[in-house]
């Protein structure tokens, strides 16, 4: 049983940002989105009590990378799953280890599996 765990989405497709937040409700979380990181950044403050964060690698203005920048400066230790379409991922691993970002899935997202991590990353 989950336990009011607060999970925020970011993504900057709406129709993912719908089927992930719907998924992660029926499992019993609590799911705020963002449709980009600039909403992102408004629901997120230091005193914000959100548990988890799933950010999108690509996204326009502000990219997932600096947005992790950002959510790092606010709150260091929050676990954060990355997910990205590119197959270019290894160009971003360097940087997501120093942000301390330890799961990175890839897209088309196996709900499943991100459902399983998102557990590991809360336990």
């Amino acid at each position: 049983m989950v336990k009011n765990h607060r999970i925020l989405v970011v993504n900057d497709e709406l129709e993912i940002l719908k089927v992930i937040e719907e998924f992660l409700t029926k499992q019993g979380f609590s799911v705020l989105t963002a449709l980009g990181s600039e909403k992102a950044l408004e629901v997120l403050s230091p005193a914000s009590n959100i548990d988890l964060i799933i950010v999108d690698l690509k996204m326009p203005k502000m990219g997932g990378v600096q947005l992790i920048e950002e959510i790092r400066r606010l709150r260091k230790d929050i676990p954060i799953i990355v997910l990205t379409g590119s197959i270019y991922i290894e160009k971003y691993r360097k940087e997501l280890d120093r942000l301390n970002c330890k799961d990175l899935l890839l897209k088309p997202i196996d709900l499943n599996l991100l459902l399983e991590r998102v557990k590991k990353r809360l336990s």
